[in-house]
């Protein structure tokens, strides 16, 4: 026995040199080259303590084949990560696109529609988002199925994105981009909008709706003065006037605008002054 121990010793010693000298195999794919050495090293030392002892030599590549394997799960989970990532990534990029697409792509007439819109009402957003959202319009026409904050958006970006020559155009001869008639067309609305507001003004703060002698004092308002030369003088002549026309625009704009006659809840405990203002 004791004979035969030497060369047991000797091969085990061999061995564990030979592990000792065997480069560990970093398969940390993607990890930093740091990290990795720091790993190697960490191996190396655990393989030195282990060859000293012959018994446990053989332990070592186990752990070899442990760490191993440990490293390609790793590997496998970061590359299952990476391709999660990236599917997700590109379809947030589809949702973008799509909702781009549906808020931002109008056609030339709408999109010099709203510019024009947008320079009458003074560079305001109100009456070109309820232009977009049909409010008073015919129901023939497709509304613009969009989100309460979209609306705003979609004018300012529509009108930053339009030439700076058909701005200009648009503000002193509309009629060279647009047709005569649907320059009236919107004209006629931005006057339909004003009489809705002032109307619901005055239902607001005196209980009562205009008469058309109110809104023949009010004309100068009512027509802006952002309208073209010729459109402002023929709405303010016509608000002013008692033609049958005056008549026609008012029963078509409570018409449109779903405006109608009613009484309001009575309250008697207000104050007299304010109930000779409303009367």
């Amino acid at each position: 026995m004791k004979a035969s121990s030497g060369p047991v010793l000797a091969q085990n010693q061999n061995q564990g040199a030979e592990a000792h000298n065997c480069e560990f195999p970093v398969g940390c794919g993607s990890f930093s080259f740091e990290v990795g050495c720091q790993i190697q090293h960490q191996f190396a030392c655990r393989l030195q303590a282990l060859a000293s002892t012959p018994r446990l030599a053989s332990r070592a590549w186990l752990m070899a084949a442990t760490v191993e394997a440990r490293l390609a799960e790793l590997e496998q989970e970061e590359r299952d990560i990476c391709r999660e990532i990236k599917v997700l990534s590109m379809q947030h990029k589809r949702m973008v696109d799509k909702q781009q697409n549906k808020t931002q792509k109008l056609g030339r007439y709408m999109s010099l529609m709203l510019c024009f819109l947008y320079i009458c009402s003074g560079h305001g957003h109100q009456i070109a988002q309820a232009f977009l959202k049909g409010e008073g319009l015919a129901r023939r026409r497709r509304k613009q199925e969009l989100e309460p904050g979209e609306f705003r958006r979609l004018v300012e970006n529509t009108y930053l994105a339009t030439d700076e020559n058909d701005l200009a155009t648009l503000m002193l001869t509309p009629s060279d981009l647009l047709p005569s008639q649907h320059v009236r067309r919107a004209c006629k609305y931005v006057v339909e909008w004003k009489l809705f507001q002032f109307s619901l003004e005055c239902n607001v703060s005196k209980g009562i709706a205009p008469t058309a002698d109110i809104i023949a004092e009010h004309a100068e308002e009512l027509v802006p003065h952002t309208l073209p030369a010729l459109q402002r003088q023929y709405f303010r002549e016509l608000l002013m006037s008692s033609c049958p026309a005056r008549s026609k625009l008012l029963c078509l704009t409570r018409k449109r605008w779903e405006m109608r006659h009613g009484l309001l809840p009575s309250e008697p405990d207000i104050p007299l002054s304010e109930a000779q203002q409303k009367v």
